[in-house]
């Protein structure tokens, strides 16, 4: 089956062939922020009036709370209004403003909730400290050192022939949203190529970008945390660190597995099924597990109201890093994971749920008189966790 970069002039993907990879940019944002850092040019512990005055918060946020997405910074990108000037260009000072009016949603560490808001002042950090416009404190700081030939800052109006375009399926394949990206900035406007990400990882692990003191502040950020530039992703018994990124059709995947020496990355510009079934694809290849396709028969049980209300509550567990919020609507059960956003589970029975994409089970466990559920046991890739109810 052909794979196309662009559907107009029927351009192949070729190993040339550059995408835009969205919140994996956080990664290299992050990166920055400690390498500058290792150059006693900022601290994490810095504060965020230090370098944008009159913030609700600001004598409060540190550059480690943006990092770890616990600064309670308001995500913008949340917002309905969004929608109105996602496609046009716009100042640091335009942007800026934008998120000190939508202020804060808790006090800086008292919770979790991914900001891309936090990444964008990171990308102007990164400006200030470095005396630098971004896309030249990229080449300086992570594309030079490793010779990275396809990853750059994604100016308007600067789009090269190797630049894929995006699109979504609706009936057919159309052109996706333009997001300028002037918006996400440090958040989510880098473009790069599966070659050149796999370069950057095992570079940034390897130890040719920051210390392996640095690197501990992404890999051992606080467990109650997303990270700090990075997630930490389970396979088995297998460990993967990375991120992934989505922004106008665009779907990207990264991770690195230390203890096996292994990246991987996957970019698309254009889906129809789940990525992730993919990269589950790959790996239990690569590792010798067994692997079996989606089942696109599959059809969820339909529950009444009062069986998936049964089910909604919060619930952790001392060994998985985030609580998981269960809400029940009229569609059916929605979980969600702390600053990560909600998927719909499908119901295998009253008590068994499934979100194929990503190879989750959850088995909810029944109240002696059966009338709310105790817990759970979330299953997933080999792995399993018991929760509790609060």
């Amino acid at each position: 089956m052909p794979h196309f970069s662009s559907l107009e002039g029927r351009a192949p993907v070729n190993a040339n062939t550059t995408f835009r990879i969205g919140s994996i940019t956080k990664m290299l944002t992050a990166v920055m922020i400690l390498r500058l850092e290792q150059e006693g040019k900022l601290s994490t512990g810095d504060l965020l009036e230090k370098y944008f005055p009159d913030f609700e918060l600001g004598n409060k946020i540190t550059v480690f709370h943006m990092l770890t997405h616990a600064s309670g910074l308001h995500n913008i990108t949340d917002d309905s209004v969004y929608v109105d000037y996602f496609e046009q260009h716009q100042t640091h000072e335009e942007m800026v403003e934008r998120i000190r009016k939508a202020g804060s949603d808790f006090e800086p560490g008292a919770g979790v909730s991914y900001s891309n808001a936090g990444y964008i002042l990171l990308g102007y950090i990164v400006e200030q400290v470095s005396g630098l416009p971004y896309k030249k404190a990229l080449e300086k700081l992570i594309v030079e050192p490793l010779k990275l030939k396809q990853t750059k800052f994604g100016y308007p109006g600067e789009a090269s022939p190797e630049e894929a375009y995006s699109y979504s399926y609706s009936v057919s394949w159309l052109p996706a949203s333009n997001t300028d990206l002037s918006i996400p900035h440090g958040a989510g406007a880098i473009i790069s190529s599966p070659a050149d990400l796999c370069k950057f990882i095992e570079g940034l692990f390897r130890g040719k970008l920051i210390s392996k003191e640095q690197l501990a502040k992404m890999t051992d950020a606080p467990r109650e945390s997303l990270g700090a530039g990075m997630f930490k992703f389970p396979f088995f018994e297998h460990v993967a660190y990375g991120h992934t990124g989505g922004i106008d059709g665009f779907v990207s995947q990264l991770g690195y597995f230390p203890d096996d020496s292994l990246a991987m990355a996957i970019c698309f510009n254009g889906m129809r099924s789940e990525p992730n079934d993919l990269a589950l694809g790959i790996l239990s290849a690569y590792f010798d597990k067994p692997y079996e396709l989606p089942d696109f028969g599959f059809k969820a049980v339909i529950l009444t109201q009062e069986q998936l209300l049964r089910c909604e509550g919060v619930y952790s567990s001392p060994d998985f890093p985030l609580e998981i919020s269960i809400k029940a609507s009229k569609d059916g059960l929605k979980a969600q994971a702390t600053g990560q956003s909600d998927f719909p589970l499908e119901a295998m029975n009253e008590t068994d749920f499934r979100f194929e994409p990503a190879k989750i089970v959850m088995q909810f466990r029944p109240s002696a008189d059966g009338k709310q559920m105790t817990g759970l046991k979330l299953t997933q890739m080999g792995r399993s966790y018991e929760f509790t109810k609060k």
